[in-house]
């Protein structure tokens, strides 16, 4: 599990159309920083800033909330995700393409913002 110290600032929710006729909404996006994991007496420092993002993922009758990471420096997306509050460590086909849709989405308003910057 990852516990997370965010900063929650405002932002657009926007829908993502997926395979198999999953809809998803990303409602949130935090920035913040991954607290240190404590193990015994032992605290492992690792003040790595992260970027939360809370999508709600749709499929015909089921709805879950699912909570995916990525590191801020290098833009890499952590493996597995959170949802319902149970963490899941594997990476399905769905949630690979969820990420690479947040990933088109936000690099298609940064080259628009950027073109009408100049």
């Amino acid at each position: 599990m990852i516990w997370f110290a965010a900063t929650l600032y405002e932002m657009e929710q926007y829908h993502l159309q997926l395979p198999e006729n999953y809809d998803a909404l990303v409602i949130h996006k935090r920035e913040g920083i991954r607290r240190p994991v404590h193990f015994l007496f032992f605290k492992y420092k690792n003040r790595e800033r992260l970027i939360a993002y809370t999508v709600h993922l749709r499929h015909d009758d089921s709805k879950n909330q699912y909570m995916v990471y990525k590191t801020k420096a290098n833009g890499k997306w952590l493996n597995g995700a959170v949802i319902d509050g149970e963490s899941l460590q594997s990476e399905s086909k769905i949630l690979a393409s969820l990420k690479k849709a947040i990933d088109e989405y936000e690099g298609g308003i940064s080259n628009i913002a950027y073109r009408e910057l100049f």
